[in-house]
């Protein structure tokens, strides 16, 4: 039975980690535009974890190494059911040292999902549970059958064993993802982006050129590049999208210029959004606006985002008090027609363009839906340059 058990959940956390893998890949390959059914609300979601920077380990994705660890459970479950006796101890002790490493790097990234990235993963979660029974199932096993092992296959060793593979597996993460970043390359002109990054390049020049999306009464001025995001205040994707630009442009020499517009994703201001998580989304855009009205935009914005994870009617008036702002008048223009009309423009101009997620950004106008790293950042802004210098922008 026990045998039999271990296959099941074997074959569970496979199933697991090619659902999780498939999330992943949609969410590279869609360059951050994709949300999946476990996508639940800022708290609770599979996307901010599987696309995430803890999200691969070597450049594979950590998916990957969990199903490879997951097949191996299933293969040492399959021959231990197979064995008879005392070959059936030796093998259940096998079993018991793999599912003691599988676990050990389940709860790493537990920790890694829910102190450095701040959301739940159900999957994960899922996995860490199937982790957890399958380790149960083996030393429950190994136990049962320990009266009747050769000395030599006890488990205390094996455990130690396991706990000593599990410390150095850990090691290996935690210094692979406390490695500083590489630092931005400013300085690529767009061929040398089109010969050493051919995929970004591709799929940057093949998004379309629209109309400047710009705020009304905004002109597209002097800039050598014009940023415009549509974005959402406790959507995860757009807070990470809003930082790395942030790194962007301050490793770029270009004069960029970047023109938030509002696309909360709540019923109470967007008729067409059906789903309610984000219950602070209207409140944080006509704040956002209020705060642009008087020359506090970008450092407004910038608190928000920041305080994502703790938005309410209290810490809204809180962050605008921090930023030196009246907040009775903060106040007074969020509960405003005047704020309320300013959204509505925003979302008609977003629904015009067919904006269905957040972030949607363009960049002189070409159209990115989901967030590009810092450096892919650089790499639209040098391929912009090329392509304006060149006359063909289609390109």
């Amino acid at each position: 039975m026990l045998p039999v058990a271990a296959i099941v959940l074997s074959i569970l956390g496979i199933a697991l980690g090619v659902t999780g893998l498939y999330i992943h890949q949609e969410i590279a390959s869609s360059q951050g535009a994709y949300s999946s059914f476990c996508d639940v609300n800022q708290e609770m979601s599979c996307d901010a974890v599987l696309g995430s920077t803890h999200a691969t380990f070597l450049g594979t994705p950590v998916a990957s190494w969990g199903i490879l660890g997951w097949l191996m459970a299933l293969g040492l479950s399959v021959w231990t059911f197979a064995a008879k006796g005392r070959e059936r101890v030796a093998r259940a002790t096998y079993l018991l040292a793999l599912s003691g490493v599988i676990l050990a790097i389940s709860l790493y990234y537990l920790v890694v999902s829910t102190v450095l990235i701040g959301v739940l993963c159900p999957i994960c979660l899922s996995l860490d549970a199937t982790a957890l029974a399958l380790f149960a199932v083996a030393a429950w096993q190994v136990r049962l059958l320990q009266p009747g092992a050769p000395k030599s296959w006890q488990p205390k060793p094996i455990l130690g064993g396991a706990a000593v593979g599990a410390l150095l597996a850990i090691g290996v993460l935690v210094a692979s993802q406390e490695e500083p970043p590489a630092a931005l390359d400013a300085a690529a002109s767009g061929s040398e982006i089109r010969r050493e990054d051919p995929r970004f390049y591709v799929y940057y020049t093949s998004q379309p050129v629209m109309e400047h999306p710009l705020p009304a009464g905004v002109s597209a001025g002097t800039a050598d590049i014009s940023v415009v995001e549509f974005s959402d205040f406790q959507c995860p994707h757009c807070r990470r999208s809003f930082f790395d630009l942030e790194q962007a442009i301050a490793a770029s020499d270009l004069n960029i210029e970047v023109h938030h517009r509002n696309f909360p994703l709540h019923p109470d201001c967007n008729p067409a959004v059906k789903g309610t998580a984000h219950d602070m989304a209207c409140d944080a855009a006509f704040a956002s606006w209020c705060a642009h009205e008087v020359g506090k935009g970008h450092e407004f914005d910038r608190a928000l985002f920041a305080n994502q994870k703790t938005l309410s009617p209290q810490s809204i008036p809180a962050i605008g008090k921090s930023l030196g702002m009246n907040v009775e008048a903060l106040e007074s223009c969020v509960d405003s027609p005047a704020a309320r009309d300013a959204i509505r423009v925003d979302l008609a101009a977003g629904n015009a363009l067919g904006i269905a997620s957040t972030p949607t950004i363009f960049i002189n106008g070409r159209m990115l839906k989901g967030g590009i790293t810092p450096q892919q950042f650089l790499y639209a802004f040098a391929i912009e340059q090329d392509l304006q210098a060149s006359g063909n922008r289609s390109n």
